[in-house]
């Protein structure tokens, strides 16, 4: 039954065939080991290989542990097959961007946006080939660009077709997943993708550049932890040593990024190079503005991030990737960090 649903929500969400994908994620789950040690508070953690810098900071390091929690990490390829392993209480908490968190949302899923990992809009952006003539936003008329449905980036894509004044419609727009991008850009099927690290610094490697990013059409390049309603309230202890392990790794990325960088690397298969100015573009915001209702991307419904959030579910309702849009006013709960901040004094 899990399955079945898990398929049809990631066929939704990216409006192609993603059976491969759910397999593969499937396998992960029945693999995942039971947690072993007694006396410590167990967490299970789903993660992405994306740009969550604290995560690979405090797992590289062991600091989860020092904080005495017993960590289960469950591998994620995409947001939509988290959707199901929330609501089956196989994971507690779990890193995602904005665009599948809206979703999970729309779908009723019972989590709340407790922590923001890191704001990286130059890490997601338009890279177009270098013999495509497209060199300003208004060359794009005409032009094939490669999306992923139901994703930030296509929502960022949008933008920049607003900010251009150009119609969709004007636009050869071609939908497909991250791993069918490289091969239609090399073959020129394709003229443009919209897309995340690590695919953008690949697409640029082969002849490719980068025209526009989220950051010059003002979208929040935000990667978020959520965590499950009832975890919250049953495990508060438990989150608290979470935080305060991620917090701890935000002081360790500042003195010596490397362990986190090279666990990057490997993870999303790029050159540790590469890891490194991914990292060098990502802003980590420390907890106490997280949760400053002045801070663009705090933990409120009337910020930056809360407006993108609430503009994000009218786009994705209008392009069919939703069927309401969610209220962001129930999205956040700041109560875990605000709690940490008063302990930490």
């Amino acid at each position: 039954m899990i399955g079945r649903k898990m398929a049809v929500r990631a066929k939704k969400f990216f409006g192609l065939s993603f059976m491969g994908a759910i397999t593969a994620v499937l396998v992960g789950i029945v693999a995942w080991g039971e947690v072993m040690a007694q006396g410590e508070s167990p967490i299970r953690i789903g993660w992405q290989p994306a740009e969550e810098m604290r995560f690979y900071a405090a797992k590289e390091l062991g600091l989860f542990e020092k904080e005495g929690l017993s960590p289960k990490y469950s591998y994620f390829a995409a947001g939509p097959p988290m959707f199901s392993a929330f609501e089956s209480n196989s994971i507690d908490v779990g890193y995602m961007w904005l665009a599948p968190v809206v979703i999970g949302f729309a779908q009723g899923i019972e989590w709340k946006i407790i922590m923001i990992d890191g704001d990286g809009p130059k890490t997601e952006g338009l890279v177009v080939r270098k013999d495509a003539g497209i060199n300003t936003g208004n060359d794009l008329r005409g032009k094939t660009v490669a999306i992923t449905k139901g994703t930030s980036a296509y929502y960022a894509f949008a933008k920049v077709l607003e900010k251009f004044r150009i119609k969709e419609s004007d636009v050869k727009v071609m939908h497909l997943l991250p791993v069918a991008m490289i091969p239609a850009f090399e073959k020129k099927d394709i003229d443009a993708v919209y897309i995340w690290e690590p695919w953008l610094s690949k697409l640029a490697e082969r002849n490719g550049k980068v025209l526009f990013t989220d950051a010059d059409v003002d979208v929040p390049g935000t990667g978020v932890w959520l965590a499950r309603k009832e975890f919250i309230e049953k495990h508060p202890e438990t989150l608290q040593r979470f935080l305060r392990a991620l917090d701890k790794a935000t002081d360790h990325l500042k003195t010596d990024p490397t362990p986190a960088v090279k666990e990057m690397a490997t993870r999303m298969d790029i050159k540790e190079e590469v890891a490194k100015q991914i990292y060098e573009k990502t802003y980590l915001p420390p907890y106490e503005q997280q949760v400053d209702p002045k801070y663009g991307l705090g933990l409120y419904p009337d910020t930056h991030l809360g407006s993108t959030l609430s503009d994000m579910g009218k786009f994705l309702k209008a392009t069919g990737r939703i069927d309401k849009v969610p209220d962001v006013n129930v999205m956040f709960d700041r109560g875990p960090i605000e709690q940490y901040l008063k302990k930490r004094k």
